[in-house]
């Protein structure tokens, strides 16, 4: 099996340059993004959340899911765009997110109809349709979810599988498999 690693510089939550690698082997990119500590508010605004790094999943359909992550001392925050100019309800987002150990696994549901659905009840989420973070129309969602519900603390790591379905066309992150976490994308509690 071959495989390559990208080097890209980003900036992290304090401002700093540091350098990201992704490996890509056989068509799969795996991905970690950090969860900087950073104040949210969850209120379905994207304005918290400059300079932060990003999961992406796209639809040929030319739908996009974004998913970003920050922290605090007692949450993890999610920003979760999804990218359509359809309001009308055809675009579907499921999340999984767990830690390392997979108990207690987290789901959130999407809708571009209005819904917006968490698993973990104690989870704090605002839901809106208008400008994304990079001025595009779509909906956005901010979670913010207990970092004990995962039983993360810095430099865990929690995995983030995603299904989008937009009419009768489905995907996922590249090569991930729902049944083995080693496939999934992951955030890492800085």
């Amino acid at each position: 099996h071959s495989m390559i690693t990208v080097l890209i510089t980003v900036t992290d939550g304090k401002g700093n340059q540091v350098i990201k690698a992704f490996n890509v082997a056989e068509g799969q990119i795996s991905s970690v993004i950090d969860a900087f500590v950073a104040e949210i508010s969850v209120d379905g605004k994207t304005s918290d959340w400059s300079d932060s790094e990003a999961l992406y999943l796209s639809m040929p359909s030319k739908e996009e899911c974004i998913i970003r992550a920050r922290r605090d001392d007692k949450n993890m925050y999610l920003l979760v765009e999804t990218l359509t100019e359809d309001a009308g309800g055809n675009v579907k987002l499921d999340l999984m997110l767990c830690n390392a150990e997979r108990k207690d696994p987290k789901t959130i549901k999407m809708t571009s109809g209005g819904m917006l659905i968490c698993s973990d009840k104690t989870a704090a989420t605002a839901f809106s349709y208008g400008a994304c973070a990079d001025g595009r129309k779509g909906f956005v969602a901010e979670i913010a979810i207990p970092l004990d519900s995962f039983k993360a603390v810095s430099g865990s790591y929690i995995g983030v599988y995603a299904t989008m379905a937009s009419g009768s066309a489905v995907n996922t992150f590249s090569h991930s498999s729902k049944s083995d976490i080693n496939t999934w994308q992951r955030i890492k509690i800085k």
